[in-house]
């Protein structure tokens, strides 16, 4: 019985050694899943039907503005970021879409309106008041939220994409600590910092405020930005938010009362 027992295990085994093997072979040659990259569908909905940006586009071609597009690569992060543009003819009001994607198998695309400064200066709205944290800010945010928490529990990660999104998208460049070092605010009150025109006392005061912080003691969290328009800063600072150690990116527009263009 023992025997008849053996045989009946060794040639039940035997009998499964093919069924191993085709296993093997179909799991080996299995071919990997294709990379979606940028899907253009979402991206275009968006700009012809967001209530903001569709007026602007009545005129041109969505899809050779799709085509233009401008993207790079945010290596902390391991994303890639995209905008395109449309309008800003002979410097006026230009709008931008923003698009982050990551070209792996799972796919993550998000992608939003930026509608820049003009719409947050006296020339369309009225002056902002300042200590605002403005849309681009709570964007970013939920974006680092749905990347996961390797990137919304990093400060490091979300100044990278707060930094990257301000220079590489909106164009706006970090004002550098060196020319704040240099900047002499008693020659700066009798001639102008830019295009001739001098600043009054009140947008003094806030030059004065983002050279001293950025010189005395700087916070390492606290970055400010060269508006697109003139004399317009955007300050940006990354804290916690909440007791989830959630980091929040907080972007307020200086100086919304002072900003213009000579585009006018």
């Amino acid at each position: 019985v023992d025997n008849m027992r053996t045989n009946f295990i060794v040639l039940k085994a035997i009998a499964l050694v093919p069924l191993l093997f085709i296993t093997l072979f179909f799991s080996c040659h299995q071919k990997p899943i294709p990379k979606k990259g940028l899907d253009l569908v979402p991206l275009r909905e968006l700009a012809l039907l967001d209530r903001h940006s569709a007026k602007g586009l009545l005129y041109q071609d969505i899809d050779n503005i799709l085509e233009r597009k401008i993207c790079t690569y945010i290596p902390s992060i391991g994303i890639n970021a995209c905008v395109f543009t449309w309008g800003g003819e002979t410097g006026g009001p230009s709008t931008r879409l923003f698009c982050f994607y990551q070209d792996t198998p799972a796919h993550f695309q998000r992608q939003f309106i930026y509608e820049g400064e003009y719409a947050m200066t006296r020339m369309l709205h009225g002056p902002i008041k300042s200590g605002e944290n403005h849309t681009l800010g709570h964007q970013l945010t939920q974006l680092g939220k749905e990347l996961g928490p390797q990137v919304y529990l990093s400060k490091e990660k979300m100044k990278d994409l707060m930094v990257f999104s301000m220079k590489n998208l909106a164009d706006c460049e970090p004002i550098q600590k060196s020319f704040m070092d240099s900047l002499n605010i008693n020659t700066l009150k009798k001639n102008s910092l830019y295009h001739e025109i001098r600043p009054n006392e009140e947008l003094i005061k806030t030059i004065q405020m983002v050279k001293k912080e950025m010189t005395v003691n700087p916070n390492p969290d606290v970055v400010f930005f060269n508006g697109e328009l003139t004399y317009g800063i955007w300050k940006g600072t990354v804290r916690q938010y909440d007791h989830t150690g959630l980091i929040c990116i907080e972007l307020e527009y200086l100086n919304g009362k002072y900003a213009y263009t000579t585009w006018l």
